[in-house]
């Protein structure tokens, strides 16, 4: 039996629980960033964590797992190729099927490929084993991960140390988002995850939706959330916001990027790390999640 099996085997409705123990001799700090719905702007966040996090000398690696719907070349501006399918099934290396730029790696997914559509490939224990396999090569691992509450989704996001839950104000998108977590406590056991309101207009609105998370999620069940910030509606262009999103500018809206790493740092090193889990213990209440 692989990890991967082991360790998806290992869940069982009764207990729900991941233990502290799984993620004791894990080397890098894997991140899984989600949403209830797609289209909320998760990609564009995943992006730029990874490259901000690079930039302070973080070995990252970024994961595209939309593994047939890849955004992510195009975001950044390069070509499309098939180098995931090549390394599923042609056999190129795993560091051949990178893109690189300086402490910044990218496993990119391929685009409408015919032959990845008809494979009956198990996505999340290929991307586990790939983590298993390459962690101590890199400090973070980032999963920018399917929209939506499937199988494969869900199996990520509980696998990963760290869940980042993209929001926007529409209600949709908050209905969706608490699908989610709520999915995540009961079937897998997972009682902490951040939040980023995305594409918010002014302070009330983002206050009011991080108010209706918070409330809702503590209500029906029993959790809180961490806040990492939020990222204001971009008003440029569609498609000028590429062009934004990669600007190192001092501009309002890549400080809102910057926030956002910063308070990821600032909560591990308040203590909620790598071993988070349901019986994890709370150092700041008002800032991590209480069970």
């Amino acid at each position: 039996m692989s990890k991967t099996e082991d360790w998806l085997k290992s869940f069982k409705r009764e207990t729900a629980s991941i233990e502290n123990d799984w993620y004791k001799n894990k080397k890098a700090v894997s991140i899984s960033i989600s949403s209830g719905k797609g289209g909320v702007g998760k990609t564009s966040l995943a992006i730029k964590v990874a490259i901000e996090l690079s930039k302070e000398g973080y070995r990252v690696l970024l994961i595209d797992c939309d593994f047939n719907l890849s955004n992510t070349l195009i975001k950044l501006g390069l070509p499309l190729n098939n180098f995931f399918y090549e390394f599923i099934h042609r056999g190129r290396s795993f560091w051949d099927a990178l893109y690189r730029n300086g402490h910044f790696h990218l496993l990119a997914g391929c685009n409408g490929h015919v032959g990845l559509f008809e494979q009956n490939i198990h996505f999340d224990q290929l991307i586990i084993d790939i983590i298993n396999e390459y962690e101590s090569n890199f400090d973070y691992i980032i999963l920018d991960s399917p929209g939506g509450i499937s199988k494969t989704t869900l199996n990520l996001n509980a696998y990963t140390q760290k869940r980042i839950v993209v929001v926007t104000p529409d209600k949709s998108s908050i209905t969706d988002s608490y699908s989610l977590i709520k999915l995540l406590k009961i079937r897998y056991g997972i009682y902490h995850n951040y939040l980023v309101v995305n594409r918010y207009c002014n302070e009330k609105q983002v206050n009011k939706v991080f108010k209706t998370m918070d409330e809702t999620v503590e209500n029906f069940l029993g959790l809180n959330l961490i806040h990492l910030g939020g990222i204001k509606e971009f008003h440029e262009k569609t498609d000028c916001f590429d062009t934004h999103l990669l600007n190192n500018s001092d501009s309002s809206f890549h400080q809102h990027f910057l926030n956002i790493v910063k308070n990821l740092h600032d909560n591990e090193k308040l203590g909620e790390h790598a071993h988070s889990s349901p019986l994890f213990s709370d150092v700041n209440s008002h800032l991590l999640c209480n069970l």
